[in-house]
């Protein structure tokens, strides 16, 4: 993962996003799991998304159209899978 992507506030937010059965989450609950006040949440958010790690996303099920979700990109479930098996290996 790119050094400046290391804070563990965006590893959380990135196993959030990882572990989500719908595989999309709302962004309040991406902002909960960081532990970090909500606009420093929302700011690694928007790195992810320009990152290219995190993409909007519309929820499966859910009509309202207010919630903003997001969810993974190919190449932000490969870096928390590479992250994962990393991990593993030590």
């Amino acid at each position: 993962m790119p050094p400046r992507l290391t804070d563990e506030a965006v590893w959380d937010i990135l196993l959030v996003a990882f572990t989500s059965p719908n595989e999309v989450v709302q962004t309040k609950e991406l902002c909960a799991s960081s532990n970090l006040a909500d606009t420093t949440a929302f700011r690694w958010i928007s790195v992810l998304e320009r990152e290219g790690l995190l993409e909007r996303a519309v929820h499966p099920t859910r009509t309202d159209r207010r919630a903003i979700f997001y969810r993974l990109t190919f190449a932000g479930r490969g870096y928390v899978e590479h992250a994962l098996q990393a991990i593993l290996r030590d």
